[in-house]
């Protein structure tokens, strides 16, 4: 018997998993409410922490007298202006700050002030450098 192999008579791929950390967002209202969910399950204090040791972190890693915008050059590696949570999550990690998908993307929303899932360095500038951030985290003992 004669087996027609033609694309036409082949099945239909699946689609894609879906991500739960990154649904497919429309506006920013959406994605306003996804962080503060987020952030709400982290909770302030981890997130405090967590910024305490990005902070940490980057200081270290910067010499003295450089700016905010050089430790936001480390975050944007295709050096667009813009970070995403792609690259944020990954670099926190290899900066060896220990955190989960949800802990990344919660820490992220406080960075990406107007909700594009990007934050630039205008928002990273005024996330760093508002009154109520956390202070830097102590060195371990």
């Amino acid at each position: 018997t004669y087996m027609d192999s033609s694309p036409r008579h082949a099945a239909a791929a699946p689609p894609p998993p879906t991500d739960p950390l990154q649904p497919d967002l429309a506006d920013a209202g959406a994605v306003r409410h996804r962080y503060a969910v987020l952030q709400a399950v982290v909770g302030r204090r981890r997130l405090d922490e967590l910024e305490g040791l990005l902070r940490e972190k980057l200081t270290r890693l910067l010499k003295t007298g450089q700016t905010l915008s050089a430790a936001f050059k480390v975050f944007d590696r295709d050096r667009s202006g813009r970070v995403n949570l792609g690259d944020f999550a990954a670099i926190t990690r290899m900066l060896g700050i220990h955190v989960t998908e949800t802990e990344a993307h919660a820490l992220f929303g406080r960075y990406d002030g107007n909700a594009d899932r990007h934050f630039s360095c205008d928002e990273w500038f005024d996330a760093m450098t508002r009154r109520d951030a956390p202070p830097p985290a102590p060195a371990p003992a």
